[in-house]
């Protein structure tokens, strides 16, 4: 049975027609990741650039916002783009999941103590990822 059929489009969350996903950050990782979603039953897109969240409108029906690692980012320009996420996430109410490696800076306590950002280490295996969206999205504050 080819994936994706049977995909229950009345409730995105169930395991067969999973939630809405956009994936930025770095441009080959984030590209990979929303591939392997969509292979996964999940509406995951790409989104080219995390200035592109600044746009009207591409947030929309998006659930989980995922960023990848973004290693060639200064520190002051991650700093800035956790904080524009910070406000992105409370005006579209959306569930923001950070892809962190071991070699970036310590995660925010903030974030730490807020239900909607999720942290997750990586690299991890795709199955572990697969089960942090799954809680992440039933775990949704709206």
């Amino acid at each position: 049975m080819p994936r994706g059929f049977g995909v229950d489009r009345e409730n995105p969350t169930n395991r067969q027609g999973r939630g809405s996903v956009a994936v930025c950050g770095d441009l080959l990782g984030s590209r990979i990741i929303a591939l392997l979603l969509r292979d996964h039953g999940y509406r995951a897109r790409y989104l080219p650039s995390t200035s592109s969240l600044d746009e009207t409108g591409v947030l929309e029906g998006v659930q989980l916002l995922l960023l990848t690692p973004t290693p060639k980012l200064s520190d002051e320009r991650r700093k800035a783009l956790l904080a524009s996420l910070e406000d992105i996430r409370e005006a579209a109410e959306i569930t923001i999941m950070e892809l962190v490696t071991p070699s970036a800076q310590e995660w925010r306590e903030e974030a730490e103590k807020d239900e909607a950002w999720h942290k997750v280490s990586w690299p991890c295996r795709f199955t572990e990822l697969e089960r942090r969206i799954e809680e992440a999205l039933l775990s949704e504050p709206r």
